[in-house]
């Protein structure tokens, strides 16, 4: 499974059969997905703009399965986060406003993606039991800092089962 940072602060996760893009709302390049997922409520995007492809449009919560990736939105106090089952393994996406604002987040999630459109607490990162926590955006650099993290930025990770860190690792995507 790989994760990429396509311009215009979207996010690509790349199954062996399926490919997601998460929030692509400022997208310009055309490029092909499966499904998109947005964090936000986007009445004016339209996907049909911009993905080659009739994905499956995800706003909110609920249960959904294209291509073998599944995937359950829930609703935050300002938008969404989802849980996206992909190649073996659980991943967590969403923005640092909400999961911070959020009570109940997921435990068991292997890969974490934030959006980092606010500073996050120490405490809501030490909840999620992760063995690879990435940020992107705005306040990716802050957030890292914070954590007394070095900042490692690449535009791609890859995982397998077989490889997830030991320990906790914090990344960026930039």
């Amino acid at each position: 499974m790989e994760v990429s940072l396509i311009p215009q602060d979207t996010i690509k996760i790349k199954g062996k059969h399926s490919v997601v893009l998460v929030n692509p709302v400022l997208l310009k390049n055309k490029t092909t997905a499966n499904a998109v997922l947005l964090l936000r409520k986007h009445p004016e995007f339209h996907a049909n703009n911009i993905i080659e492809s009739q994905p499956l449009r995800i706003e909110g919560p609920g249960e959904y399965e294209i291509g073998g990736i599944k995937i359950t939105g829930v609703k935050a106090s300002d938008g969404f986060y989802y849980i996206i089952h992909v190649d073996s393994l659980d991943i967590l996406t969403g923005t640092s406003s909400s999961l911070s604002q959020t009570k109940d987040t997921p435990k068991e999630c292997q890969i974490i993606i934030l959006m980092s459109d606010s500073a996050i607490s120490q405490s809501h990162l030490a909840a999620l039991d992760a063995n690879a926590i990435i940020f992107y955006g705005a306040h990716a650099a802050e957030n890292l800092k914070s954590l007394g993290k070095e900042e490692t930025t690449s535009n791609k990770y890859t995982f397998t089962p077989d490889n997830l860190p030991a320990e906790t690792q914090f990344l960026s995507l930039g």
